[in-house]
Protein backbone atom coordinates (compact mmCIF):
# COMPACT_ATOMS: atom_id res chain seq x y z
CA UNK A 1 0.00 0.00 0.00
CA UNK A 2 1.42 3.41 -0.90
CA UNK A 3 2.10 5.88 1.88
CA UNK A 4 1.61 8.85 -0.45
CA UNK A 5 -0.14 9.56 -3.71
CA UNK A 6 0.60 12.25 -6.26
CA UNK A 7 -1.77 13.98 -8.66
CA UNK A 8 -2.00 11.82 -11.78
CA UNK A 9 -1.38 8.54 -9.89
CA UNK A 10 -3.85 5.69 -10.02
CA UNK A 11 -6.17 5.82 -7.02
CA UNK A 12 -5.13 3.52 -4.17
CA UNK A 13 -5.76 3.23 -0.45
CA UNK A 14 -3.39 5.00 1.94
CA UNK A 15 -1.44 3.77 4.95
CA UNK A 16 -2.85 0.27 5.18
CA UNK A 17 -6.49 1.41 5.41
CA UNK A 18 -8.95 -1.24 4.22
CA UNK A 19 -12.59 -1.27 3.14
CA UNK A 20 -15.51 -2.60 5.18
CA UNK A 21 -17.49 -3.79 2.14
CA UNK A 22 -20.26 -5.51 4.10
CA UNK A 23 -21.43 -2.04 5.15
CA UNK A 24 -21.23 -0.53 1.67
CA UNK A 25 -23.87 0.51 -0.84
CA UNK A 26 -23.98 -0.15 -4.57
CA UNK A 27 -26.89 1.02 -6.71
CA UNK A 28 -27.16 0.56 -10.47
CA UNK A 29 -30.71 1.99 -10.57
CA UNK A 30 -32.09 -1.00 -12.48
CA UNK A 31 -35.83 -0.75 -11.92
CA UNK A 32 -35.59 2.91 -10.93
CA UNK A 33 -34.89 4.64 -7.64
CA UNK A 34 -35.15 2.69 -4.39
CA UNK A 35 -37.17 4.81 -1.99
CA UNK A 36 -35.71 2.82 0.88
CA UNK A 37 -32.29 4.21 -0.09
CA UNK A 38 -32.98 7.60 -1.60
CA UNK A 39 -35.07 10.71 -1.16
CA UNK A 40 -35.77 12.75 -4.27
CA UNK A 41 -34.87 16.41 -3.97
CA UNK A 42 -37.79 18.83 -3.80
CA UNK A 43 -36.44 22.15 -2.62
CA UNK A 44 -34.06 25.00 -3.30
CA UNK A 45 -30.90 26.63 -1.98
CA UNK A 46 -29.06 29.66 -3.21
CA UNK A 47 -30.86 32.42 -5.10
CA UNK A 48 -32.31 32.98 -8.55
CA UNK A 49 -33.07 29.35 -9.43
CA UNK A 50 -36.01 26.96 -9.42
CA UNK A 51 -34.44 24.38 -7.13
CA UNK A 52 -34.41 20.63 -7.67
CA UNK A 53 -37.73 18.92 -8.39
CA UNK A 54 -39.02 15.32 -8.65
CA UNK A 55 -40.42 15.96 -12.14
CA UNK A 56 -36.85 16.04 -13.44
CA UNK A 57 -36.04 12.49 -12.26
CA UNK A 58 -36.61 9.43 -14.47
CA UNK A 59 -34.83 6.28 -15.60
CA UNK A 60 -34.33 4.17 -18.70
CA UNK A 61 -35.53 0.62 -19.17
CA UNK A 62 -32.22 -0.96 -18.23
CA UNK A 63 -31.41 1.26 -15.29
CA UNK A 64 -29.78 4.50 -16.35
CA UNK A 65 -30.83 7.23 -13.95
CA UNK A 66 -31.85 10.35 -15.91
CA UNK A 67 -31.60 13.71 -14.16
CA UNK A 68 -32.98 16.55 -16.25
CA UNK A 69 -31.91 20.17 -16.06
CA UNK A 70 -33.95 23.02 -17.53
CA UNK A 71 -32.09 26.22 -18.41
CA UNK A 72 -33.20 29.79 -18.94
CA UNK A 73 -34.72 28.97 -22.35
CA UNK A 74 -37.10 26.38 -20.90
CA UNK A 75 -40.68 27.29 -21.82
CA UNK A 76 -42.56 24.07 -21.07
CA UNK A 77 -45.47 23.66 -18.70
CA UNK A 78 -44.75 20.24 -17.19
CA UNK A 79 -42.15 21.43 -14.66
CA UNK A 80 -42.61 24.10 -12.01
CA UNK A 81 -39.88 25.52 -9.79
CA UNK A 82 -39.77 25.51 -6.01
CA UNK A 83 -37.20 28.28 -5.60
CA UNK A 84 -37.18 31.91 -6.65
CA UNK A 85 -38.10 30.91 -10.23
CA UNK A 86 -41.51 29.21 -10.39
CA UNK A 87 -41.88 28.76 -14.15
CA UNK A 88 -39.63 25.72 -14.53
CA UNK A 89 -36.51 27.60 -15.61
CA UNK A 90 -33.23 26.72 -13.88
CA UNK A 91 -34.66 23.58 -12.29
CA UNK A 92 -32.45 20.59 -11.68
CA UNK A 93 -32.72 17.18 -10.04
CA UNK A 94 -31.07 15.48 -7.08
CA UNK A 95 -31.07 12.29 -5.06
CA UNK A 96 -30.18 12.37 -1.35
CA UNK A 97 -29.25 9.20 0.48
CA UNK A 98 -31.52 8.11 3.31
CA UNK A 99 -28.59 6.05 4.56
CA UNK A 100 -25.88 7.93 6.44
CA UNK A 101 -22.27 7.70 5.36
CA UNK A 102 -18.83 8.25 6.88
CA UNK A 103 -15.17 8.02 5.81
CA UNK A 104 -14.75 5.80 2.76
CA UNK A 105 -14.69 5.75 -1.02
CA UNK A 106 -17.48 7.47 -2.93
CA UNK A 107 -17.77 7.12 -6.69
CA UNK A 108 -20.26 7.34 -9.50
CA UNK A 109 -20.17 6.54 -13.19
CA UNK A 110 -22.03 9.24 -15.08
CA UNK A 111 -22.34 11.50 -18.07
CA UNK A 112 -22.40 15.10 -16.89
CA UNK A 113 -25.10 17.51 -17.95
CA UNK A 114 -23.05 18.99 -20.80
CA UNK A 115 -24.16 22.64 -20.69
CA UNK A 116 -22.70 25.68 -18.98
CA UNK A 117 -24.93 27.13 -16.28
CA UNK A 118 -25.87 23.79 -14.72
CA UNK A 119 -23.71 22.37 -11.96
CA UNK A 120 -23.31 18.59 -12.10
CA UNK A 121 -22.23 17.40 -8.66
CA UNK A 122 -21.54 14.58 -6.23
CA UNK A 123 -21.29 15.81 -2.65
CA UNK A 124 -21.63 15.03 1.04
CA UNK A 125 -23.48 17.44 3.29
CA UNK A 126 -23.91 17.63 7.06
CA UNK A 127 -24.84 20.81 8.88
CA UNK A 128 -25.47 21.35 12.57
CA UNK A 129 -25.94 24.55 14.59
CA UNK A 130 -23.43 25.50 17.25
CA UNK A 131 -23.69 27.48 20.49
CA UNK A 132 -22.10 30.46 18.74
CA UNK A 133 -24.75 30.41 16.03
CA UNK A 134 -22.22 29.60 13.28
CA UNK A 135 -23.30 26.65 11.16
CA UNK A 136 -20.95 23.69 11.50
CA UNK A 137 -21.05 22.79 7.82
CA UNK A 138 -19.13 19.67 6.73
CA UNK A 139 -19.07 19.07 3.00
CA UNK A 140 -17.04 17.40 0.23
CA UNK A 141 -17.86 18.43 -3.36
CA UNK A 142 -17.08 17.34 -6.88
CA UNK A 143 -18.55 19.98 -9.21
CA UNK A 144 -18.57 20.48 -12.98
CA UNK A 145 -17.87 22.52 -14.99
CA UNK A 146 -14.79 23.94 -13.30
CA UNK A 147 -12.66 26.89 -14.25
CA UNK A 148 -13.95 29.59 -11.91
CA UNK A 149 -10.46 30.18 -10.50
CA UNK A 150 -9.06 31.10 -13.92
CA UNK A 151 -12.23 32.90 -14.96
CA UNK A 152 -12.70 30.57 -17.93
CA UNK A 153 -15.52 28.17 -17.04
CA UNK A 154 -15.00 24.91 -18.90
CA UNK A 155 -15.57 21.17 -18.79
CA UNK A 156 -11.80 20.83 -19.18
CA UNK A 157 -11.74 21.45 -15.41
CA UNK A 158 -13.30 19.83 -12.36
CA UNK A 159 -13.74 21.67 -9.05
CA UNK A 160 -12.81 19.74 -5.87
CA UNK A 161 -13.76 21.39 -2.56
CA UNK A 162 -14.05 20.37 1.09
CA UNK A 163 -15.51 22.50 3.89
CA UNK A 164 -15.64 22.77 7.65
CA UNK A 165 -18.11 25.60 8.39
CA UNK A 166 -19.10 27.82 5.50
CA UNK A 167 -16.02 30.04 5.91
CA UNK A 168 -13.19 27.51 6.01
CA UNK A 169 -12.62 25.40 2.93
CA UNK A 170 -10.05 24.08 0.49
CA UNK A 171 -10.99 24.43 -3.19
CA UNK A 172 -8.90 23.13 -6.08
CA UNK A 173 -9.85 23.91 -9.66
CA UNK A 174 -8.18 21.14 -11.64
CA UNK A 175 -7.41 21.06 -15.36
CA UNK A 176 -7.19 17.38 -16.32
CA UNK A 177 -4.67 17.89 -19.10
CA UNK A 178 -2.25 19.41 -16.59
CA UNK A 179 -3.10 16.98 -13.78
CA UNK A 180 -2.58 13.93 -15.95
CA UNK A 181 0.25 15.35 -18.09
CA UNK A 182 -1.89 14.44 -21.09
CA UNK A 183 -1.03 15.41 -24.69
CA UNK A 184 -4.54 16.75 -25.30
CA UNK A 185 -7.31 18.38 -23.32
CA UNK A 186 -9.97 16.16 -21.75
CA UNK A 187 -13.49 17.53 -22.05
CA UNK A 188 -15.67 15.96 -19.38
CA UNK A 189 -18.87 16.82 -21.29
CA UNK A 190 -17.75 14.68 -24.24
CA UNK A 191 -20.81 12.39 -24.06
CA UNK A 192 -18.74 9.52 -22.66
CA UNK A 193 -19.10 7.76 -19.34
CA UNK A 194 -16.65 9.02 -16.71
CA UNK A 195 -16.15 7.86 -13.14
CA UNK A 196 -15.85 10.58 -10.49
CA UNK A 197 -15.09 10.03 -6.84
CA UNK A 198 -13.14 10.74 -3.68
CA UNK A 199 -11.61 8.89 -0.76
CA UNK A 200 -12.35 10.55 2.58
CA UNK A 201 -9.95 9.84 5.46
CA UNK A 202 -10.03 11.21 9.01
CA UNK A 203 -6.90 9.57 10.51
CA UNK A 204 -5.02 11.53 9.35
CA UNK A 205 -7.51 13.83 7.68
CA UNK A 206 -7.30 13.83 3.90
CA UNK A 207 -9.59 13.90 0.89
CA UNK A 208 -8.25 12.34 -2.31
CA UNK A 209 -10.29 13.25 -5.41
CA UNK A 210 -10.16 11.26 -8.64
CA UNK A 211 -11.53 11.03 -12.18
CA UNK A 212 -11.48 7.77 -14.13
CA UNK A 213 -9.29 6.15 -11.49
CA UNK A 214 -6.57 8.84 -11.40
CA UNK A 215 -5.95 11.37 -8.65
CA UNK A 216 -6.96 14.94 -9.55
CA UNK A 217 -6.39 16.68 -6.19
CA UNK A 218 -5.74 16.10 -2.49
CA UNK A 219 -6.56 18.15 0.59
CA UNK A 220 -5.40 17.70 4.19
CA UNK A 221 -7.00 20.89 5.55
CA UNK A 222 -10.63 21.49 6.56
CA UNK A 223 -11.39 17.77 6.27
CA UNK A 224 -14.91 16.88 7.49
CA UNK A 225 -15.44 14.59 10.47
CA UNK A 226 -19.25 14.48 10.73
CA UNK A 227 -21.39 11.55 9.64
CA UNK A 228 -23.31 12.69 6.58
CA UNK A 229 -25.61 12.02 3.64
CA UNK A 230 -24.53 11.80 -0.01
CA UNK A 231 -26.13 13.93 -2.73
CA UNK A 232 -26.06 13.32 -6.48
CA UNK A 233 -27.53 15.59 -9.11
CA UNK A 234 -27.52 18.91 -10.92
CA UNK A 235 -28.62 22.39 -9.87
CA UNK A 236 -28.37 25.99 -11.09
CA UNK A 237 -26.22 28.45 -9.14
CA UNK A 238 -27.14 32.08 -9.73
CA UNK A 239 -23.52 32.97 -10.47
CA UNK A 240 -22.22 33.00 -14.04
CA UNK A 241 -18.65 33.13 -12.74
CA UNK A 242 -19.15 29.75 -11.07
CA UNK A 243 -20.55 27.55 -13.85
CA UNK A 244 -21.55 29.99 -16.58
CA UNK A 245 -25.02 31.01 -17.81
CA UNK A 246 -27.70 28.43 -18.57
CA UNK A 247 -28.45 29.56 -22.12
CA UNK A 248 -30.23 26.38 -23.17
CA UNK A 249 -33.65 24.79 -22.91
CA UNK A 250 -33.27 21.25 -21.55
CA UNK A 251 -30.46 18.73 -21.22
CA UNK A 252 -29.65 15.67 -19.15
CA UNK A 253 -27.25 14.11 -16.69
CA UNK A 254 -27.06 10.29 -16.83
CA UNK A 255 -25.96 8.04 -13.98
CA UNK A 256 -25.00 4.40 -14.54
CA UNK A 257 -24.22 3.57 -10.90
CA UNK A 258 -23.24 4.89 -7.49
CA UNK A 259 -20.97 3.11 -4.99
CA UNK A 260 -20.01 3.81 -1.38
CA UNK A 261 -17.43 1.65 0.41
CA UNK A 262 -16.77 2.65 4.04
CA UNK A 263 -13.28 2.42 5.48
CA UNK A 264 -12.30 0.29 8.44
CA UNK A 265 -12.60 1.41 12.08
CA UNK A 266 -9.23 3.21 11.96
CA UNK A 267 -11.09 6.08 10.27
CA UNK A 268 -13.23 7.48 13.05
CA UNK A 269 -16.03 10.04 12.69
CA UNK A 270 -18.49 12.04 14.76
CA UNK A 271 -21.99 10.56 14.87
CA UNK A 272 -24.48 13.07 13.50
CA UNK A 273 -28.03 13.17 12.23
CA UNK A 274 -27.67 15.73 9.42
CA UNK A 275 -31.25 15.44 8.21
CA UNK A 276 -32.53 15.74 4.64
CA UNK A 277 -33.69 19.30 4.16
CA UNK A 278 -34.91 19.25 0.55
CA UNK A 279 -35.96 15.62 0.11
CA UNK A 280 -39.68 14.97 -0.03
CA UNK A 281 -39.41 11.26 0.77
CA UNK A 282 -42.60 10.74 -1.26
CA UNK A 283 -43.07 7.38 -2.94
CA UNK A 284 -44.42 7.87 -6.42
CA UNK A 285 -43.84 6.14 -9.77
CA UNK A 286 -41.00 7.68 -11.74
CA UNK A 287 -41.30 7.90 -15.52
CA UNK A 288 -39.17 5.49 -17.45
CA UNK A 289 -38.30 5.43 -21.11
CA UNK A 290 -38.08 2.03 -22.84
CA UNK A 291 -36.58 3.67 -25.91
CA UNK A 292 -34.26 5.93 -23.98
CA UNK A 293 -30.52 5.90 -23.55
CA UNK A 294 -29.25 2.54 -22.32
CA UNK A 295 -26.22 1.93 -20.12
CA UNK A 296 -24.51 0.22 -23.07
CA UNK A 297 -25.27 2.91 -25.64
CA UNK A 298 -22.30 5.17 -26.36
CA UNK A 299 -20.42 3.24 -23.68
CA UNK A 300 -17.00 4.38 -24.87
Amino acid sequence: MPVELAVGDNIALLNGVTFAPEEGVFDDFVGGVSFDRWAIGNGAWGSGNGGVVPKNVSYSEDGVLILRGNGLYYAGDDVKGVGALKDGRNTGAALISKFKTAPGRYETKMKVLPRLGACTALWTFANRPTASGVNDNHEIDIELPGGKTSGIVSFKNVLNTNYITEQYFSSQDVNLKEAFSAPEETFLNDGRWHTFGFDWYTNPGRVVYFVDGRVTAQSDVFVPTLQTHIWLGNWFPNNSGFVGQSLFETDYMYVDWFKYLPFDSSQSFEACDPGITVGNGHRFPLPHFPGGLSRNQQSQ
